[in-house]
């Protein structure tokens, strides 16, 4: 810093403001750069140097401020501020130097390709400048914010609950019946409601406090259109509690539309407005939560927990904690901590920083994996390598970088070796061939399974054979009462008793006598009406139809209950020809061969292994899998997409028909998992086979 250069006078059109208190009661300061709508705060130290900036000298400013005020600052603190001054354009430009250094630097921020590398996964379309529409329309939204209009809000809330717990069958059918392509048209119109209420409430509420809000439109997360609001104004609110409003503002809109919603649902006619009332009471408002709360990116709960803590740039802050704590762990560095918080707060910081990490690392793998599912292949695969390479790899080798730098310091430590030690065995880990074993999905298929319901109504007498009992063909499963069934053979009892008796009469009475033919006849008669009885009664008893094992019992089922007609209670299953296929995918069909060892293990009893033998393993992929219990839609593993023809894999799969040993096999579930013994493989070289067969795939080498 040259003295009295006249390119390092602050710009005239910033405006400074007195902030909201710092997390530990300091006074803070914001610059306001109301060309770019930017703002930036100070704490006591640079406010001190700022003022004495028209000095013009570093060495003279420090002085100043040391002799002046209760703070100590150094030459290289005034030098760093006066690069954070020039970095952020907050002073005028004269000399030709500095204009091209910075021209250079603005140049290669702009490089394309840097571009292309910032801005594809988030990048925001300002659509309309909504602060003269905000100001006229403010007399009217502002009654919305009285203590009126959040009772009525709760009550809404209340009675609709109750209103819906009284019809909760109906809702929840209503619910169900949304999962169709009206069920989409309607979430999109409803969602589309809901968030543009969200971003008028950060709006309204900011411009309620006097700030001006110079932009609305529309920001892009991968491509996913999103809405936003330009608050940065907020920040020349002194109140933290007024900023937390403006940040909380939308979410409690859309919870007010909800409360709205649930309430309007129970009044309104079946039809679309009922149908768009049920998806704004449900999933509207719980997606918006579900994004917006979270404080790991910056959406809503990020900024709400930046000023809860009084702590702008939360992110930077705690990471800055999270790295230092990481290298006095691995090498006792001793180094100072970057920035004094009291032990809770300090150690509370450095978890936040470490869940952000791994909430992160998390998400741009998977963003990664949504890159490559839904772009071209090609594009997918060098999206995908991008977002590892700079999402993941990059502050990873950051990192690395300043280890590098510190290794004079680590190498007179001995936990820095040991950490050092660890790391290097953590990373190699990635290429060490622990992978031993192939994951197939597989399926049994019985040589005969029959369905059985009850034939007649009835209640049920006794306890159905449990889960997985072998019975043999004949053996009663159960026992059904038919209460009308009882009540005639009563009265059958009845009717022949008498009978009986009356044929005893004919020997002493004459009376009688003349009626023998009659008694006798009716006396077959109720012997057939017995039979027949007891052919009903022998129907209500449950038998197995063959040799088997009673699977799939019906829960809910037990004695002194009704059963109805057509009532399914369970499956007998025969063994006796087990065949089992399993569905390898193609990345893992060179790992294995038909001298691999194999188990086989339920989903049912997922502890239990079955030795299996592989008899052939096909050698072309199937194209649509007929056994529709391993799909993913019916709790499968196997993605697929389904159409006309059928379902058909999303990746290549090849079938491998193997044989269990049929004397081992006890009641098992049908569907199931097939361990193969394989050739070794590491992480990293199934990653490489992965990206090479994509690329072979791609571009039809």
């Amino acid at each position: 810093m040259t003295q009295s250069a006249s390119w390092q006078s602050l710009r005239e059109d910033l405006d400074l403001h007195e902030g909201a208190p710092a997390y530990d009661g300091q006074p803070t300061w914001v610059i306001e750069d109301p060309a770019t709508n930017r703002f930036f705060q100070l704490d006591r130290k640079g406010f001190e140097v700022l003022c004495r900036w028209h000095l013009g000298d570093a060495e003279l400013i420090a002085q100043e401020v040391n002799k002046e005020t209760s703070q100590t600052v150094s030459k290289d603190f005034v030098d760093g501020f006066g690069t954070f001054l020039i970095q952020n354009q907050l002073v005028r430009l004269s000399q030709g130097k500095s204009v091209e250094t910075l021209t250079k630097q603005r140049k290669k921020k702009q490089t394309w390709y840097l571009w292309l590398l910032h801005h594809y996964l988030f990048f925001r379309v300002p659509l309309v400048k909504p602060d003269r529409f905000l100001q006229a329309t403010l007399k009217y939204v502002r009654p919305l914010y009285s203590k009126g209009v959040f009772y009525v809000l709760l009550f809404s809330l209340a009675a609709g609950l109750f209103l819906v717990s009284r019809q909760w069958d109906v809702f929840i059918t209503s619910f169900v019946d949304m999962l169709s392509v009206k069920g989409l048209v309607y979430f999109i119109i409803a969602l589309s409601i809901s968030k543009i209420g969200h971003e008028l409430g950060h709006a309204y509420t900011a411009k309620l406090y006097g700030c001006r809000v110079p932009a609305m439109g529309v920001a892009f997360l991968v491509l996913w259109p999103m809405l936003y609001t330009d608050t940065n104004q907020t920040w020349k609110i002194k109140s933290r509690r007024k900023r937390l409003n403006v940040g909380a503002a939308g979410m409690c809109v859309e919870l007010g539309f909800a409360a709205i919603a649930t309430l309007a649902w129970s009044f309104l006619p079946n039809g679309a407005w009922r149908d768009m009332a049920l998806v704004t009471a449900t999933t509207t408002w719980v997606s918006s939560l579900l994004i917006n709360i979270s404080p790991f990116m910056r959406f809503d709960g990020y900024y709400l927990m930046s000023d809860w803590l009084g702590m702008p740039n939360l992110h930077q802050r705690s990471f800055a904690l999270g790295r230092w704590k990481m290298r006095e762990i691995l090498f006792n560095l001793n180094h100072p901590v970057p920035e004094k918080f009291k032990p809770k707060k300090q150690l509370f910081l450095i978890l936040f920083a470490y869940g952000v990490w791994i909430y992160r690392l998390t998400l741009f793998l998977g963003i990664a994996v949504l890159v490559y599912s839904f772009f071209i292949k090609l594009i997918g695969i060098l999206l995908f390598v991008i977002e590892i390479l700079w999402f993941v790899l990059k502050p990873v080798f950051n990192e690395l970088k300043v280890w590098y730098g510190l290794r004079e310091q680590i190498k007179g430590k001995k936990r820095g070796y040991i950490g050092l030690a660890g790391c290097f065995l953590l990373f190699g880990m990635a290429f060490i061939p622990w992978s031993t074993g192939v994951t197939a999905s597989a399926i049994v298929k019985a040589g005969e399974a029959t369905e059985i319901y009850s034939q007649f109504s009835g209640i049920l007498q006794d306890k159905i054979v449990h889960e997985g009992q072998t019975v043999q063909a004949g053996e009663i499963l159960t026992r059904l009462q038919d209460p009308d069934l009882v009540e005639e053979e009563q009265v059958l009892i009845y009717r022949k008793k008498r009978l009986e008796y009356e044929q005893t009469l004919t020997a002493l009475s004459a009376d009688y006598r003349g009626q023998s033919d009659s008694i006798y006849a009716n006396l077959v008669q109720l012997d057939v009406e017995q039979n027949i009885l007891n052919e009903r009664k022998q129907a209500l008893m449950l038998k197995a139809p063959h040799d088997g094992v009673w699977l799939d019992n019906e829960t809910g089922l037990s004695p002194g209950q009704w059963i109805g007609v057509g009532q399914h209670l369970g499956r007998i299953t025969s063994f006796e020809q087990l065949k089992l296929n399993a569905y390898v995918l193609e990345r893992d069909m060179e790992r294995i061969s038909t001298q691999s060892s194999c188990a086989y293990y339920s989903l049912a009893a997922p502890k239990l292994r079955y030795d299996c033998k592989i008899l052939e393993i096909e050698k072309f992929p199937t194209r649509l899998l007929h056994q529709k219990e391993l799909a993913t839609m019916n709790g499968g593993l196997i993605t697929v997409r389904q159409d006309e023809a059928g379902l058909h894999p999303d990746e290549s799969i090849y079938k491998v028909i193997l044989e269990l040993d049929e004397t081992k096999v006890p009641a098992i579930a049908h569907s199931g998992l097939v361990r193969f013994s394989g050739k070794s493989e590491s992480l990293m070289f199934r990653l490489y086979r992965f990206v090479a067969r994509s690329l072979i795939e791609e571009s039809a080498w």
